[in-house]
């Protein structure tokens, strides 16, 4: 970008400098929020960055006195919410929690249980994310089914007239889908 110089009441002002110092202040700040979170695991009790406001305990009671602690020297700070701060903190800390106990746990063992490990991760992120992205068309055949075999395991007494009126509607809608009906009664 280049560097452009306003002028305003004839006081020179310099755009360029002023962002570089935003950039590096909040690259400053996030780093330090990072190493006090990560510093806290040591000082506090385990699993503080899980304790919310309304809780007690001593873990809540050693927490909350590092809180208002930092929310103090932020206030005096001018600083307009506190709790923005705070909340990234607890974010860095368990961040840093999970993964000392994971490069822990790895120490332990061979690399292919490490690898092993890894690979049923991944899988179940990419499982997790299919199961958020399915097309319409997969999502209701999902739904279909699902109420189909519902409907089709109660038992006869239960079976009002309605809920069979509803069974012969999702099977026409499951063949609306192009879904192979005769794959529904060999999975029962």
């Amino acid at each position: 970008m280049e560097n452009i110089t306003v002028t305003s009441v004839s006081v020179p002002v310099d755009l360029g400098n002023l962002r570089i110092a935003v950039a590096e202040a909040l690259a400053s700040s996030y780093g330090a929020q990072r190493v006090y979170g990560e510093t806290l695991n040591s000082v506090l009790p385990r699993f503080w960055f899980d304790v919310e406001h309304n809780m007690t305990g001593e873990t809540a009671k050693t927490t909350k006195i590092e809180k208002d602690a930092l929310y103090a020297v932020l206030k005096a700070a001018k600083h307009a919410n506190p709790s923005v701060i705070w909340g990234r903190v607890r974010t860095y800390g368990r961040e840093a929690y999970h993964l000392a106990e994971t490069a822990a746990r790895h120490a332990e063992m061979t690399s292919e249980e490490v690898t092993a490990e890894l690979e049923a991760e991944a899988t179940a992120k990419v499982a997790e994310a299919g199961s958020r992205n399915k097309s319409p068309k997969v999502r209701n055949l999902d739904e279909l089914v699902a109420l189909y075999k519902f409907n089709d395991r109660l038992p006869v007494a239960a079976l009002t007239d309605e809920i069979v009126e509803v069974q012969k509607h999702i099977v026409l809608a499951l063949k609306a889908l192009g879904y192979k009906f005769e794959l529904i009664t060999k999975s029962l």
